[in-house]
């Protein structure tokens, strides 16, 4: 059964590849990957039409995959795998380097949400190496809302990161006890410290972010005030 010091290795589709580069950033534990929080956030919140879409912006679009396919470039060892996505009566060519593997995961006909920046290549608007989901039942976590961005490492996507955390996140609900007096929590208006992490972590709307990031900065201020009130003490 996953603890909270459980190794992150015992996640599933983490492996010891992902563990070796997890460790890079100093995570080992599967507490350490909740308390890794965000430097930023992508705002995803307003999905865009490709008819309304500019040079240079970050959009969200949701649409159908009409064609996709891979095939090698003319540079020497570089896949390019390129897809016609619609919505309504527009089309945009959407294009990923070296991810060969697209073609048998997304299939014409498929319903797909992508994130990602604008840009004029191959003589039209364009979408090159966007975060793509497949519009199923659960929420989306990568190209829709608020997404959360992390320091990371080469070879370790922002992607990766999100999906280890959002699995992750059940495992606290048992084990981790919040150590911020129930009185201090009250009077301050400060949130819960599973409920900090999972808002910090997948925010519904920006007042989730300042919340959550209260609870952690009063929690630090706290601890240091602590930590300085022992030394004299002592």
């Amino acid at each position: 059964m996953l603890k909270l010091n459980s190794k992150i290795i015992e996640l599933p589709r983490v492996g010891k590849v992902n563990y070796r580069l997890l460790k890079k950033l100093g995570l080992e534990t599967i507490q350490d990957l909740l308390f890794y929080l965000p430097r930023h956030y992508d705002d995803f919140g307003k999905i865009s039409t490709i008819s309304d879409l500019k040079i240079n912006t970050k959009v969200n679009i949701k649409g159908t995959i009409e064609l996709i396919q891979s095939r090698r470039s003319f540079r020497k060892k570089m896949y390019l795998t390129e897809a016609l996505v619609s919505n309504g009566n527009d089309t945009i060519k959407v294009i990923w380097f070296n991810q060969p593997f697209l073609s048998r995961v997304l299939k014409p006909g498929d319903q797909i949400s992508l994130a990602g920046k604008v840009s004029y290549s191959y003589g039209q608007l364009s979408l090159v190496s966007p975060v793509y989901e497949k519009i199923q039942a659960n929420k989306l976590i990568h190209t829709e809302g608020l997404i959360s961005n992390y320091h990371t490492t080469e070879r370790l996507t922002q992607k990766q990161l999100r999906f280890f955390i959002k699995e992750a996140l059940p495992l606290m609900e048992q084990e981790l006890v919040d150590w911020l007096p129930a009185d201090i929590k009250t009077e301050l208006q400060l949130l819960d410290i599973k409920e900090a992490l999972k808002k910090i972590h997948f925010p519904d709307k920006q007042a989730d972010i300042l919340a959550a990031r209260k609870r952690f900065n009063f929690a630090e201020l706290f601890l240091s005030q602590i930590k300085v009130q022992l030394i004299k003490a002592h």
